[in-house]
């Protein structure tokens, strides 16, 4: 998507200025409007992450067995419309055997795809940033600021 970052603040921009009864975006709720007044940074994008369980080679659904496996996947919720269920703008975060999950908490597996993603992000795209920070909300929902 050619010019990707002006679209989406340019987007969120005017999400957030749209005063409004009806909400359309999670940046026009409380959450997202009390968390941004704690950060100093110019640029702060939410994401959203979604985990789902599934069976390979099963077209039936994921009730079952040895082969299910989870996946992590995130999108960002102020990619303008549309482009927003795009393939290429719905991300994979991870992939595991869901015996893992249940092995493990839900919150290590979080942990692991936060820190992973932060490494990402600094060796990929925001190599003149100093410090990626990535904050948790009570809410499972994941803001990357600058």
């Amino acid at each position: 998507l050619p010019n990707v970052l002006t679209k989406i603040l340019t987007y969120q921009e005017k999400l957030s200025n749209t005063k409004s009864d009806i909400m359309c975006n999670v940046i026009q709720g409380n959450l997202w409007i009390n968390l941004k007044e704690h950060f100093i940074e110019p640029y702060t994008l939410p994401l959203l992450v979604y985990f789902d369980d599934l069976q390979i080679g099963n077209p039936l659904g994921s009730h079952a067995t040895f082969t299910k496996v989870g996946a992590v996947y995130y999108s960002i919720p102020t990619i303008p419309p549309e482009y927003s269920s795009k393939l290429q703008n719905i991300f994979v975060a991870e992939i595991f055997h869901s015996t893992h999950r249940s092995n493990c908490s839900n919150e290590s597996i979080r942990r692991n795809i936060l820190v992973n993603y932060k490494i990402y992000l600094l060796q990929k795209f925001f190599i003149l940033l100093i410090e990626v920070t990535v904050v948790t909300s009570p809410h499972s929902e994941y803001y990357l600021t600058n």
